[in-house]
């Protein structure tokens, strides 16, 4: 499994044009084959920190994932509206 942490900074002003796109690519990454969980979070006490949690069955389809035309579109535009974006990704072995 391929677990990603995705958090991103967002202005107050841009907030509101962010969240319907984290929105639509959340929907859409949700019916991908091979997505085994896909969520973004608003931060409790910091209204300019966001984060999407991922985790994805293999490399494979995470390959697959940030080719597709939800990813290539509403990536670069939240990366347009942000501050900033990290990136953090991770091999994980399910637990039993």
């Amino acid at each position: 499994m391929i677990n990603i942490i995705v958090t991103i900074t967002v202005s107050e002003e841009n907030r509101p044009q962010v969240l319907p796109l984290l929105e639509a690519l959340t929907t859409a990454s949700q019916q991908e084959l091979g997505n085994i969980s896909y969520e973004f979070y608003l931060h409790p006490t910091d209204p300019m920190r966001l984060a999407i949690i991922e985790v994805w069955q293999n490399a494979e389809v995470l390959a697959e994932h940030e080719a597709t035309k939800h990813f290539t579109t509403l990536l670069p535009q939240i990366e347009k509206l942000s501050v900033g974006i990290d990136i953090q990704k991770f091999d994980a072995e399910p637990i039993d």
